[in-house]
């Protein structure tokens, strides 16, 4: 070994350097013995031994194995040895070099240093990258005077859709971010805006034109005299959706709230609108006929029969639409009831048919299905959603050639709907996908992509299924299934749904009719002239009538300003129960959440307006029946 010293400095000096470092030097002649030693330890130890043996047993092998590749082929070999000592575990370096002269090999140098520190720092750094790594939100960590990302997570590289080593070590310049209603910005631009406290929230466009909707916000930090903005970003697209749908479920409570009102506003003057053009119609037919001798008071007797019987078509298809609003105004309720699934198809198909009848025939092969038992405004939203999604499949404009298909069956107690369209069908990749939250494939700013996420959702809640498929020539085929509940006795749903009744009254009644619209209580008089009415048009009034006079019958109105329908019943049946049992309710609409209740609770015994005179009169021979 050749050693070169300035004047000064012996070789003793240069040993007694080599001791102060902090590491072990070793020389081995080629039988791998130590024949020199310097380091912090007793060189007795060491001298003459064969290095190999200095190991422990289960790293003896493999530290004669890098030491005869050092001596047999002039390699420099480092590596890592781990040991434990008095319970510790202790890093060492080892690095292996040949002590040649010219070229021939006469030994080996071995070096070795404790690097606990280094691993200790090396632990904590990983510790801090698994950390880094596992944040939710993208990190980017970016030098200002440059604008370069020194650093990022793995979630900033799945969000901007690049490599770690592509998004580091530059700009960004190609990110644009477009805040709703604001201008767009550029990298630099944007870099502004963060330092300076703010949150970006809007459409960015990355480096190959994807877009997505991104919030970002920085704070800023200066570093051995640079200065880096830690920016944190986020994919908000499910944020959007799930606010935009909030804000649509808060709009439909709001349109359900005040379709309520209305219809609870319109029933009032409907009713007796109906009940007077059903009393005039009825007058007419009682008419003496003039044995044809007054031809023109027939004719004129004829035209205003066809103008009644057209008044009281307009009036029905108000009470249709007021049915309809009344539907929507229970979106939310989550009621467990007896479903007509085929009255709530019907009514689906009524709501979406301005969509359907521009791009497809509606072909309808409804049959006899049981009830099933559920929320009856929430399966009328399935059936919506699923027909509009079957129209929206369609383009307008060849309703001729297009079919929309809706049939039910009924199989292994299971009552089934089907529908299915001519239109473009699902890719069948996303056959697994179309009932995930917030997935669509219709374009921004069209639907929120929960539809059909919360109509499998309303069908499980039903114990039922929701199915798609694709039609074996093309568009889409969906079915709903759900647990029947037996089927209805049909006469006695002719009874339910239309109260007829062709029998004369049992006996004349002792009638009183309470409620604040007097126009409707007079209505309501006149469709029961047959028997001996009172009317009270205030409420006080009527509850002291009722506990006085002795009636066979009491209509009492539910909603009224200074004493509702329900605290007469409390007070009647208070003082009498027996005459609280002959009160019959009528209403217009029960917007409350008491008034619902009381409703369900004497469903029996209440009338919803308008009612046909059939309903009115069945329920008073009930009362009289029983008496």
């Amino acid at each position: 070994m050749r050693v070169l010293t300035q004047q000064g400095l012996s070789i003793d000096d240069l040993g007694a350097v080599l001791a102060a470092l902090p590491l072990a030097l070793l020389v081995l002649d080629r039988d791998l013995r130590v024949v020199a030693y310097s380091g912090p330890n007793d060189p007795a130890k060491y001298l003459g031994r064969y290095a190999p043996e200095l190991a422990t047993p289960e790293q003896r092998d493999f530290h004669e194995r890098q030491l005869r590749r050092v001596l047999d082929g002039g390699e420099i070999v480092t590596f890592d040895v781990e040991t434990l000592d008095d319970k510790l575990h202790n890093w060492t370096r080892v690095r292996l070099s040949p002590l040649a002269t010219g070229e021939e090999i006469r030994g080996v140098v071995v070096m070795s240093m404790n690097i606990d520190h280094e691993r200790a720092a090396q632990r904590r750094a990983d510790r801090l990258r698994a950390t880094f790594d596992h944040v939710d939100e993208g990190v980017l960590l970016v030098e200002l005077a440059t604008g370069h990302v020194i650093e990022c997570n793995e979630a900033a590289a799945r969000l901007f859709q690049l490599p770690h080593e592509e998004l580091t070590s530059t700009a960004p310049s190609w990110l644009q971010i477009t805040p709703e209603g604001g201008v767009r910005f550029g990298w630099g631009a944007l870099l502004d805006e963060l330092v300076e406290g703010r949150t970006v929230r809007g459409r960015a466009i990355l480096r190959e034109g994807q877009e997505l909707s991104m919030e970002l916000r920085a704070t800023a930090r200066t570093i051995d005299g640079h200065t880096f903005a830690f920016v944190l970003c986020r994919d908000i697209s499910k944020d959007l959706a799930r606010e935009r749908a909030r804000a649509t479920q808060e709009r439909l409570a709001t349109v359900g709230s005040l379709a309520a009102g209305v219809a609870h506003e319109i029933n009032n003057p409907l009713a007796y609108v109906i009940a007077n053009v059903q009393y005039a119609l009825d007058s007419i037919a009682q008419w003496p006929l003039q044995d044809g001798r007054d031809a023109a008071l027939a004719q004129q007797r004829a035209q205003l029969k066809e103008a009644l019987f057209e008044a009281n078509e307009g009036a029905r298809r108000v009470q249709r639409i007021v049915a309809d609003l009344k539907t929507l105004a229970r979106q939310g309720d989550d009621r467990v009831e007896q479903i007509d699934v085929e009255h709530t198809l019907n009514w689906a198909i009524g709501v979406t048919m301005a969509e359907i009848r521009h791009r497809a025939r509606l072909v309808k092969n409804v049959g006899p299905i049981s009830p099933v038992r559920g929320d009856e405004a929430r399966l009328g939203q399935v059936f919506v959603n699923i027909l509009l999604n079957a129209a929206q499949a369609i383009e307008p404009g060849n309703a001729h050639e297009n079919e929309i298909i809706v049939r039910t069956t009924e199989r292994d107690g299971r009552v089934v709907v089907e529908v299915l369209d001519s239109g473009g069908g699902i890719p069948e990749e996303n056959l697994t996908k179309i009932f995930d939250p917030f997935f669509t494939t219709k374009p921004r700013g069209i639907g929120t992509g929960l539809g059909l996420s919360i109509c499998h959702e309303i069908v499980a809640s039903m114990r039922g299924s929701l199915t798609a498929a694709n039609r074996e020539t093309h568009g889409a085929h969906f079915v709903v299934e759900i647990p029947a509940m037996g089927a209805y006795p049909a006469a006695a749903v002719l009874h339910q749904r239309h109260g007829k009744s062709s029998k004369p009254p049992l006996r004349t009644a002792k009638i009183l009719v309470i409620d604040d619209e007097s126009l409707a209580a007079k209505a309501l008089g006149r469709m029961l002239r047959e028997h001996k009415v009172d009317i009270a048009d205030h409420a006080p009034t009527g509850l002291k009538m009722a506990l006085e006079n002795g009636y066979d019958v009491i209509f009492c109105d539910l909603m009224m300003p200074e004493l509702s329908g329900m605290a007469v019943h409390a007070a009647v049946e208070r003082s009498s129960p027996q005459i609280a049992e002959r009160m019959v309710f009528i209403t217009g609409g029960t917007f409350t959440e008491e008034a619902r209740d009381f409703a369900a609770h004497h469903a029996a015994r209440c009338l919803f307006k308008p009612f046909d005179s059939s309903l009115v009169k069945g329920a008073i021979e009930r009362l009289l029946g029983d008496a």
